[in-house]
């Protein structure tokens, strides 16, 4: 078995389609039910399939169409924050209560026996 460095862009193009086509199939679409869920040509699912090249834009949407884009999405780099910047979005979150705030709020609802 080779690895995919190893495969010819040719190769690799063939193997993408022969392995999309089980996919469709597993999902029990035609080739023309797949097509128009992804809004492509037939035709286009064909060259796919048929190891020719296709768009960009076209495989995305064929992905999407086959439930597989998640995959592709795995590709893109993660939006990662630097610990300085979440404390800085997430602002000034309080840790502990202060006695004086908590008597300041006992003593706004409490009274002295007067209520009756």
């Amino acid at each position: 078995m080779y690895t995919a460095t190893e495969y010819s862009d040719a190769a690799f193009l063939e193997e993408l389609g022969s392995s999309l086509a089980q996919r469709r199939l597993a999902l029990g679409l035609t080739q023309e039910a797949c097509a128009t869920k992804a809004g492509v040509a037939k035709r286009t699912l064909e060259n796919l399939e048929n190891g020719r090249s296709i768009t960009l834009e076209n495989f995305i949407r064929l992905l999407r169409a086959l439930g597989m884009l998640e995959d592709l999405a795995t590709l893109l780099p993660g939006q990662q924050q630097s610990p300085m910047m979440v404390l800085r979005e997430r602002g000034h979150v309080r840790k502990r209560a202060s006695k004086k705030q908590m008597l300041t709020q006992r003593s706004a609802t409490w009274k002295w026996g007067d209520e009756r």
